[in-house]
């Protein structure tokens, strides 16, 4: 894993702050959603990150605590065949089509993609591959930082045409 650790100050700690504030929302909604649908509290709700999305919370990724599964109502949302560790909703039914719809709207159509990071020389697409990216703040730090796979090209330096201009400084 590649850690691009933002330089305090620059548009680039900006640009990945109001990233991780976004994710963290669509993230606080989604369980907030869930829950107003279920009653039950969700446990995590996961997300896909490819082909320019950085982070799109789907419905079909949701885990209840395992104590919970027989609280939630199946005509909402049911365990899923191939992952029961997994629920997803139940669109056959009134509830669970809700569910779905207000998801995708309030929460999957606000995704988190790469485009900001393209304007400072950072692009999650390269032959042909998605590179996984998670921005965040690491608070014992105090700092802003982008994740990144491995498969980040090695001498990256962003739109920077030296390492001193560089508004990150990477940490393998």
């Amino acid at each position: 894993m590649i850690k691009l650790v933002a330089k305090k100050g620059s548009e680039l700690e900006q640009t990945i702050k109001e990233m991780a504030e976004q994710m963290d929302k669509n993230l606080a909604d989604g369980m907030r959603i869930v829950k107003e649908a279920t009653g039950v509290e969700p446990e995590s709700i996961g997300y896909r990150w490819a082909w320019g999305d950085v982070a799109t919370f789907l419905p079909s990724l949701v885990r209840f605590k395992k104590e919970d599964w027989d609280k939630v109502d199946e005509k909402v949302m049911r365990r899923d065949k191939r992952d029961d560790n997994f629920f997803k909703p139940q669109k056959r039914y009134a509830a669970g089509k809700r569910l779905y719809e207000r998801f995708i709207e309030e929460v999957s159509n606000k995704c988190v993609t790469d485009e900001p990071l393209k304007k400072h020389g950072i692009h999650t697409m390269y032959e042909s591959r998605s590179v996984w990216v998670q921005p965040f703040h690491d608070k014992e730090k105090d700092c802003y930082v982008l994740l990144a796979g491995d498969s980040l090209p090695h001498g990256f330096t962003g739109k920077a045409k030296n390492e001193k201009d560089r508004e990150f400084t990477i940490e393998y």
